[in-house]
């Protein structure tokens, strides 16, 4: 989160004293990554549900 911090803010410095461009390319390329590894994530939980989903979890 603070790479997301860090990026939003050169986006905000770049508003007035530089590249902005190249400032909301980083900021998106960061958003895609972290969607990217949310959507893998997600996909793992839900394999793992499925393999798990039946064990007897309950304390015997």
């Amino acid at each position: 989160m603070l790479t997301l911090e860090r990026l939003a803010r050169d986006v905000v410095t770049s508003w007035e004293h530089g590249d902005l461009a190249a400032a909301v390319r980083a900021l998106d390329q960061r958003l895609q990554e972290i969607a990217s590894d949310r959507e893998t994530k997600q996909e793992l939980i839900e394999r793992a549900i499925g393999i798990h989903a039946n064990d007897d979890t309950q304390p015997g």
